[in-house]
């Protein structure tokens, strides 16, 4: 029978250099979380009796951390790279302090800073491209999909990470964007898709010792558009929206869309197919 416990090992570094003795012994535990869309994280959990980490200085800004897992019940592996993004402390009463560092990947850098800029006569695409290069990443777009042209495309006040976000959100399918290594994707969201590998709760090899998923009802979201016409001057004003979309990240020409121009879909995981509701 296999084992229930899962065995692992790991490599680990901080600041650029591998953990000391010390280091590795303050650890209690270690999460890695990866999403389908969006920085993945790292959670790692700290008893620090003598002031190892304490004083160190993983407190001054962009800390890089790294970490290999090895699991040895089925020879695979799980790998993060990123920053210390925020550290809770506590001082208990026993005199034995615990950290919880805090991390997300090269994501993190996207969230430094708030900035207030636009675009003109461009597409969303085309934004996020340039945004990519200021990073040094690559960037895919989606192939063979038709990205509209947009008179203004402003960055109000936002991270960039938060503004191609709200660009994903904005966009009539269902997109996302990710980064993974050196590479920002920006593409449909892959809800449905082949597996990449097989996982296994309370059988098998016992990969999985616990999960917690979340199933989301999504909702179709379909574009409407309207035409406003100035009769003196015959010239034509349009705008368009995404049902379940909200305005902040795109301005348009004009024109004006009521509530009844508007549909909501919803998905029947029996029949395969999409219903006004």
């Amino acid at each position: 029978m296999a084992s229930k416990y899962v065995m692992a090992v790991y490599d680990m570094t901080l600041n650029g250099n591998d953990l000391t003795t010390k280091q590795r012994s303050c650890i209690s535990s270690v999460s890695i979380a990866h999403g389908s869309k969006g920085a993945d994280t790292m959670t790692e959990n700290v008893t620090d009796p003598d002031f190892v980490y304490i004083n160190d200085d993983i407190f001054i800004s962009d800390v890089p951390i790294t970490a290999d897992v090895y699991f040895l019940n089925n020879n695979t592996k799980d790998s993060f790279s990123g920053f210390i993004s925020a550290i809770d402390i506590v001082f208990p009463e026993d005199g034995n302090p615990t950290l919880v560092l805090n991390c997300i990947d090269e994501t993190y850098r996207m969230t430094r800073g708030k900035k207030k800029r636009s675009w003109t006569n461009t597409t969303s695409a085309a934004v996020v491209q340039a945004i990519a290069a200021e990073y040094g990443y690559q960037c895919v777009t989606e192939a063979g999909y038709a990205f509209e042209t947009q008179e203004t495309i402003a960055q109000d006040n936002t991270t960039d990470a938060d503004f191609v976000d709200k660009l994903a959100q904005d966009e009539i399918e269902d997109f996302m964007f990710k980064l993974v290594g050196n590479t920002l994707y920006y593409v449909k969201h892959a809800v449905i898709g082949e597996p990449s590998t097989h996982l296994y709760y309370r059988s098998n090899d016992y990969s999985v010792k616990s999960f917690s998923p979340q199933i989301n009802k999504e909702t179709k979201r379909v574009e409407s558009k309207a035409d406003v016409i100035t009769p003196a001057t015959k010239e034509k004003d349009s705008a368009s929206v995404a049902s379940g979309g909200e305005a902040g990240s795109t301005s348009t020409s004009g024109g004006q869309v009521t509530p009844d121009s508007q549909r909501n879909m919803k998905y029947n995981n029996k029949t395969g197919k999409w219903s006004e509701v």
